[in-house]
């Protein structure tokens, strides 16, 4: 049996102390190595997103659909970038180049869908202007009685 002021008992004693004491430390530090790891992603993934000018011309084109359906879709980042990386790692990048590059389709496509307003309200003013303008008094596309023909005579 083991006596209170026994050696063994204070080594034994101690070891468990510093057992209980550190895992949760240790764990502590896992966590915040991984949430480094996933914000150092999230960072990546940001930078590396990219929208394609095709985003433009769908909100030129498609007008309010055009900016809903790039706000929408979110694009999926290039594997290659992502080989040998932690998981944490992998979903910050996932997570950062989604949100990014859907945000800069839909700038996009709101700037394509502006874009067509301006023309359009530029084509409209034009057409306004050159009917409000237009002149009916000298008007030579009708035909007029008192124009004289030539005659095909022999």
């Amino acid at each position: 049996m083991l006596r209170i002021n026994s050696l063994t008992f204070r080594v034994i004693a101690t070891i468990t102390a510093v057992v209980f004491f550190s895992v949760p430390l240790l764990a502590q530090m896992q966590t915040t190595a991984g949430a480094d790891d996933y914000v150092r992603g999230k960072t990546d993934g940001e930078r590396d997103a990219k929208a394609s000018s095709m985003w433009f011309f769908a909100g030129f084109c498609l007008g309010l659909v055009g900016v809903l359906i790039a706000f929408l879709s979110k694009p999926s980042p290039s594997t290659g970038a992502l080989i040998g990386k932690s998981q944490m790692y992998i979903d910050g990048y996932i997570e950062g180049y989604k949100n990014k590059s859907g945000s800069m389709q839909g700038t996009k496509a709101l700037y394509g869908w502006g874009a067509a307003c301006i023309v359009s309200g530029v084509i409209y003013l034009v057409a306004f202007v050159l009917l409000a303008s237009e002149d009916d008094t000298n008007d030579n596309y009708y035909y007029k009685p008192e124009t004289v023909l030539p005659s095909f005579s022999r």
